[in-house]
C-alpha cells in the first residue's frame, strides 16, 4: 500500500457504536454554519462546475475531516480502497474484532529504541550459540535473528545520522 498523500484521520466510536473517522470541529462549524455549499463542492468534484482541479486524495481526507462513517466512505466512488482499508483495519481493531499488527520493520524499530547494539548481540549469541537456551524460541530463531539484526542496523544508522548532523 503506497503512503497517501493526505494524513488519515483516527477512526471514533460515536454513541451507536458507528465506526466514523474524526471529525475535524472548524470544518464541521463551517458547513453547520452554511459558509461552504456542499453541493456546489459536489459539482466541482464530479467536473460538472467550473472550479479548480482538486486531487482525490484531497477529497478523500475532507470527507473524513466531515466525520463520515467508515461504512459511508466504502459508498462513494471516488473514495480511494487503500485509504478506505486502513480505516477498516482499524474500526475492527476499534471494535474488538482483530488485533492491531506490527510489521519485522516496525518491530526492529521498536526494538532499536530499547536495546543497544550489544545488548541485541548478545541476545543473539544466546538464542543461537547455545542450544539450552533455545528452549520454546527455537522455531523462530531465524525470524528473531533477523529482526534483531535489522534492529541493530536502524540503531547503528540512526546514530551515525545523528553523529553527521552534529558535525555538519
Amino acid at each position: 500500500m503506497s503512503a497517501p498523500s493526505q494524513p488519515i484521520q483516527p477512526v471514533i466510536l460515536d454513541e451507536n457504536r458507528t465506526t466514523r473517522c474524526k471529525a475535524n470541529e472548524v470544518v464541521r462549524y463551517l458547513i453547520d454554519q452554511g459558509s461552504i455549499d456542499m453541493n456546489h463542492l459536489a459539482r466541482i468534484r464530479e467536473g460538472s462546475k467550473a472550479g479548480p482541479t482538486i486531487p482525490l486524495e484531497d477529497w478523500a481526507q475532507f470527507h473524513e475531516l466531515l466525520g463520515y462513517s467508515v461504512s459511508g466512505l466504502a459508498d462513494l466512488q471516488f473514495y480511494p480502497d487503500d485509504r478506505w482499508k486502513h480505516l477498516q483495519n482499524q474500526s475492527e481493531i476499534l471494535l474488538g474484532r482483530a488485533k492491531p499488527t506490527i510489521s519485522d520493520e516496525q518491530r526492529a524499530h521498536m526494538l532499536a529504541l530499547i536495546f543497544t547494539g550489544d545488548e541485541i548481540s548478545l541476545f543473539i549469541r544466546i538464542l543461537i550459540g547455545d542450544d539450552e537456551y533455545v528452549g520454546p524460541f527455537g522455531q523462530h530463531m531465524e525470524r528473531l535473528s533477523k529482526v534483531f539484526a535489522e534492529a541493530s542496523k536502524i540503531r547503528w544508522d540512526n546514530d551515525v545520522q545523528l553523529k553527521e548532523s552534529d558535525n555538519g
